[in-house]
């Protein structure tokens, strides 16, 4: 792929959502070059503050960087974005945040996680609201919300793995995990 504009070093945790008009907006954890750390090539490590960059496509390929939409109070990366509508959004990256233009940027605003720290988040509609993916730990679980700011612990998920990725495919919700290694020798 390729991106015009002023991309930052890092572009982690990339949370890409088709846009009503047809385009494409990737969210993602930025570290720009000059706020990386010296001490560790992990992105996460940078001081604070942590910031959701976004930009937009109109084929997948070609991305044009649009800048900071959020900054998170606290430490977090691998940001996920869920929209009830065309224009009203809400953003969880170490931290929640809301926008009335979809997307583009975010308010931060007061949310309950259902966990701590929930690592590698993504988040669905469900009829009655919003379920969420995350890892707990090790544990691959999942979290409901009505409202998409106060989330409740559902449980362990049946299957498990890391990094989830759920989308809805024609009326299916579809998940992308990556596989937990196997502690059995391999053949």
């Amino acid at each position: 792929i390729a991106f015009t504009g002023d991309v930052p070093l890092y572009i982690v945790d990339p949370h890409v959502r088709a846009l009503p008009d047809g385009t494409w907006r990737m969210t993602y954890f930025g570290v720009p070059t000059d706020r990386t750390c010296a001490d560790s090539m992990d992105p996460v490590q940078t001081a604070l503050p942590h910031q959701a960059f976004t930009a937009s496509s109109d084929d997948l390929v070609n991305w044009t960087h649009e800048g900071i939409a959020f900054t998170a109070a606290i430490r977090g990366s691998d940001p996920t974005v869920w929209c009830e509508d065309a224009l009203n959004c809400m953003i969880y990256m170490g931290g929640g945040g809301v926008s009335t233009d979809g997307g583009e940027s975010f308010v931060e605003v007061e949310m309950s996680p259902p966990h701590e720290e929930p690592n590698s988040p993504d988040v669905i509609g469900t009829v009655d609201g919003w379920r969420m993916y995350y890892l707990e730990g090790t544990e691959l679980v999942s979290a409901t919300s009505t409202d998409g700011l106060s989330w409740t612990r559902e449980g362990e998920c049946a299957i498990s793995g890391a990094d989830p990725t759920v989308m809805d495919v024609e009326g299916e919700v579809w998940m992308y995990i990556k596989a937990k290694a196997s502690s059995r020798p391999g053949r």
